[in-house]
């Protein structure tokens, strides 16, 4: 009999699986979108920004509404509608459609968001939490790779909507599973949560800061880099693709192991610190490295992936040890700065290059943002 702790974690897994899967199989067809609708960049940025704005709008009530019933009602709603949203996008012929179902599916995302890290914090104690957290970050990575290995083939075979289809499909089988397999396990049932003396904590902004900054960062990787290396270095878009899927097996690998030893060794806020300063120091030297060799191209990748993830497990832990009675609400205000910084970043990275004509000084402005996460984060103190 598996234990309630296994069950939630394959739940939480499958979850963040989706989430990374309805989040790439979009960027995997941004070139394709952008020819079938004749989009620039700026566009581009906007169909990333709709998936998350809901973040922004939504995700404080998400947070405060799983703390008093549980996760459960809400993972499920949230899977369903990132499935709805997906269909409503395989089905579109005009722009506003593929808008209209991409700000959907991030409205299901949101849903599932910090419920679906708290199905995991709620039944693993403290001295496991980076590790069991790092394994739902690390799903993200999955998601991530296994649209890598099916969109493209699957686009050329059954065409760009059949991807979005397949999402549709996947968030009902996962809706199902959660029902089935998990045992809902709230913070906090009856006491309201003071919001406004959570959102006080110092320490909870740093790690918010770190989060939303870095996944800014990701974000623009995800959305840009491999157009950086085919518009403007020339580079194989097959070279270029595989890219992404360097860093994110980077990601799984990493998070796997910044989970692991951030519980055994030194503070967890180094372990996010050290390697968003590393982060920041290669988005530097990226528009001078790119396109001049394969090899060091997927090195490159790599190295991003590594150091976007390696901090993903302590960050994710540290909510429910901050606040532990409210991790849901705790977490809201990482979701919240993120779902603003995601939305922003691209969109200005996207004006930015369209603007001067070049990725240059985009990367080096992301190269800065991520600095400011780096110093943020060598004063969490946990």
């Amino acid at each position: 009999m598996v234990s309630v702790q296994g069950r939630n974690l394959i739940a939480g897994m499958l979850i963040r699986t989706l989430f990374g899967y309805s989040v790439f199989d979009f960027v995997l067809l941004s070139i394709t979108l952008q020819n079938v609708f004749s989009i620039t960049e700026i566009g581009v940025g906007a169909l990333m920004a709709a998936y998350w704005i809901p973040a922004i709008a939504l995700q404080f009530v998400v947070g405060r509404y799983a703390d008093k019933i549980g996760f459960k009602k809400l993972v499920v709603a949230g899977t369903i509608t990132v499935a709805l949203g997906s269909l409503i996008i395989s089905q579109a012929y005009f722009f506003e459609l593929v808008l209209i179902g991409r700000f959907i599916t991030g409205v299901g995302a949101i849903l599932f968001w910090t419920p679906g890290v708290v199905i995991v914090s709620n039944v693993y104690p403290k001295e496991k939490l980076s590790f069991a957290t790092s394994l739902i970050v690390l799903s993200y990575g999955v998601g991530t790779l296994t649209a890598f290995l099916t969109v493209p083939v699957q686009a050329i075979i059954l065409g760009w909507r059949s991807i979005f289809f397949l999402a549709f499909v996947y968030g009902f089988i996962v809706a199902i599973l959660v029902q089935i397999l998990t045992t809902d396990t709230p913070a906090n049932f009856h006491k309201p949560a003071n919001t406004v003396k959570i959102f006080k904590s110092m320490e909870l902004f740093k790690i918010a800061v770190a989060q939303c900054l870095s996944m800014a960062a990701w974000t623009v990787f995800l959305t840009f880099f491999t157009r950086t290396l085919i518009f403007e270095k020339s580079v194989n878009a097959n070279v270029a693709n595989l890219t992404v899927v360097f860093a994110s097996i980077a990601g799984i690998i990493s998070a796997l192991l910044g989970g692991y030893f951030s519980d055994k060794k030194y503070r967890k806020g180094l372990w996010i610190a050290v390697p968003l300063t590393l982060l920041s120091l290669t988005f530097l030297i990226l528009p001078f490295s790119v396109g001049f060799n394969p090899v060091s191209d997927l090195f490159l990748s790599w190295f991003i992936g590594a150091l976007v993830w390696i901090p993903q497990g302590p960050i994710w832990a540290l909510p429910k040890i901050v606040e532990p009675d409210y991790p849901n609400t705790a977490m809201t205000l990482l979701v919240c700065m993120t779902g603003v910084t995601v939305t922003v970043f691209p969109l200005l990275f996207g004006w930015l290059t369209d603007f001067t004509g070049s990725f240059f000084y985009s990367y080096i402005m992301i190269a800065l943002i991520v600095l400011c996460a780096a110093l943020v984060s060598y004063r969490i103190r946990n």
